[in-house]
């Protein structure tokens, strides 16, 4: 594994602090990527490529460590960074200024992995992954946020790719579902709050509107979430631009 010299890298050019503190450790690790690949998409010029690049090798080697430490195995891990610069190598090559560096001639897949294209070899280890998703449900759920912020593939150069990757996507998701269980109810119920009063309720709130409703909260969260993300991701990008 090619190691960033001591001498060369220097923290405070670019940092990822970002932490969620959640159930998945893997996820939390790598959140800092996940924040950095859910914006390249809407980043339509950028010129810092060998800086992007040298921090991204930093940032991946650190998660590493993290995960070593957290008492993960080495296949685990291995899997984990296959699937993460897979994903990163797409996205930044997918990108107009990706299309334009040498990136497909250093990328992140063969830095690590000594190959040049993980589109089918991602799937492989998603399948396997899936055959026993009680002990590989933090990895699972983690290529699951991979393939939801846009990874696809092999499918993105498949004839009738995204619908047949929304399928993967389908399954993924329900194995997940099937492994974590339902979300949690609600901590507290509205009826607590609610003054008895002496008539009664004569016609009762549809259940569809109920499900509206809940879904409206759900989206207002990961609306909120994802403002607070972009906020995040563009201070990394602008910390990028303003290095050169």
């Amino acid at each position: 594994m090619k190691t960033v010299s001591a001498k060369t890298y220097v923290p405070s050019r670019l940092s990822f602090p970002l932490r969620g503190n959640s159930l998945n450790r893997i996820v939390d690790a790598s959140q800092p990527l996940l924040a950095l690949l859910a914006r390249i998409p809407d980043v339509r010029n950028f010129d810092s490529i060998d800086h992007l690049h040298h921090d991204i090798s930093a940032e991946i080697e650190s998660i590493e460590l993290e995960l070593h430490r957290e008492g993960y195995d080495r296949a685990t891990i291995l899997a984990h960074r296959y699937c993460l610069c897979t994903a990163v190598d797409e996205a930044v090559m997918c990108s107009p200024w990706g299309q334009d560096s040498d990136w497909s001639e250093r990328s992140l897949l063969a830095q690590y992995h000594s190959e040049t294209w993980g589109g089918e070899k991602f799937f492989i280890v998603l399948a396997r992954l899936m055959r026993d998703p009680e002990r590989y449900i933090e990895l699972i759920e983690f290529l699951y946020l991979l393939l939801c912020l846009g990874f696809e593939g092999k499918y993105r150069v498949m004839h009738n790719g995204r619908s047949q990757l929304e399928t993967v996507i389908r399954e993924v998701h329900d194995a997940i579902r099937k492994e974590r269980g339902d979300p949690p109810e609600v901590l507290t119920s509205f009826r607590d709050k609610v003054i008895r009063k002496a008539h009664i309720i004569r016609r009762q709130t549809p259940v569809s509107l109920i499900w509206i409703l809940f879904a409206i909260l759900c989206i207002g969260t990961f609306a909120a979430f994802y403002i607070s993300l972009g906020r995040y991701t563009d201070q990394v990008i602008q910390q990028l631009q303003n290095i050169l």
